[in-house]
């Protein structure tokens, strides 16, 4: 009869032979497992793939790749729609661990931003945080997000957080409440360990010939399991990275310019604000962690700091980020912005 340690020995090994069974594929079948499990989760929570619209954004027809849950699966719900933002060189995909929780109540939209995930290169070259907020923008129009339901939340992560703030300055008559996950933005707002990488020639972000798609992904996450991950599927995210390595140089370069966002902005725009930081964070400071001590924290401005995870809480510890993110949508006042 097998012991409980025995059991457990014996699952690791399982495991250990079935992670160097992975780790040994190369990257095109590490690519085919990724496809599975991403599949997987659409179809799990019943999301149509490979949606893509075009419209009319500015002087160009912009193309730009979507999900979309169309409602919420709670039928007499209330919530208002909320529109997710990726991160940069990220995409709408990081979000589908957060749609089990999320999209009860609310109906769900993420949007591969120009020159990510699905969706193609900048028309006019430009990926300016101003520039990829006006895509979000005609993004939720063409989507009639503001159609019925008066008004939507909008829900950013990293350079996401950043393009949601200038999102939010522009629209905020639409804009019911602001969520900001380990934003940008800010000046100043790299970590000493990334402009010592920067020194280094490495861009932490950017997966180059000097610097491998497992060691970016162990960069942003602090967990056993993302260092596992890493290890794993390293073939594919090293191949994955590297395809646009020269696009991401380019898109960083322009993000850069426009690290000038402040308080003043958050405050111009007067809306409820979520902000969620991990402590072990190595690519930004937690500027925005502040506000609400300078604001006067409460229910119209709500901090989470999440102990252990890193820069991604969306994909390390989607749950509890849900959690915070929800409990926060329930403190609103209902009528006017939940």
């Amino acid at each position: 009869m097998m012991t409980r340690t025995t059991k457990l020995a014996a699952l690791a090994a399982v495991l250990v032979v079935s992670a160097a069974t992975v780790a040994a594929l190369s990257g095109s079948a590490q690519e085919s497992v990724y496809e599975k499990l991403t599949e997987r989760d659409y179809s799990k929570h019943s999301i149509k793939r490979g949606q893509t619209l075009k419209t009319r954004c500015g002087s160009w027809t912009e193309t730009l790749a979507y999900f979309d849950t169309e409602k919420p699966r709670l039928e007499d719900s209330r919530g208002k729609p909320i529109l997710l933002l990726h991160g940069f060189t990220a995409n709408k995909e990081t979000w589908l661990k957060m749609v089990e929780p999320l999209g009860h109540e609310h109906r769900l939209v993420a949007v591969d931003l120009a020159g990510h995930g699905e969706s193609p290169g900048a028309p006019d070259g430009r990926y300016t945080v101003r520039r990829q907020a006006e895509r979000a923008h005609c993004a939720a129009t063409h989507l009639e997000l503001n159609l019925k339901e008066n008004g939507y939340h909008v829900l950013g992560h990293s350079m996401g957080g950043a393009v949601a703030i200038e999102f939010a300055v522009a629209h905020s008559d639409e804009v019911r409440s602001l969520g900001l996950i380990a934003s940008a933005g800010a000046a100043g707002q790299h970590t000493d360990r990334f402009h010592e990488k920067l020194d280094q020639g490495i861009n932490p972000l950017i997966v180059a010939s000097n610097w491998s798609g497992g060691r970016k992904l162990r960069y942003v996450t602090d967990s056993p399991l993302w260092t596992l991950l890493s290890l794993l599927a390293n073939s594919f995210l090293t191949k994955d990275g590297l395809e646009k390595s020269e696009l991401n140089t380019t898109i960083f370069g322009q993000l850069k310019e426009g690290d000038n966002l402040s308080y003043a902005d958050l405050d111009s725009i007067n809306r409820p604000t979520f902000i969620l930081w991990g402590t072990e964070d190595r690519v930004l400071e937690p500027f925005w962690a502040g506000y609400c001590d300078a604001r006067g924290s409460g229910a119209l401005c709500r901090l989470s700091e999440l102990k252990g995870v890193g820069h991604t809480p969306i994909l390390e510890k989607p749950g509890k980020t849900a959690t915070a993110y929800l409990d926060f949508l329930n403190s609103l006042p209902h009528s006017e912005f939940r």
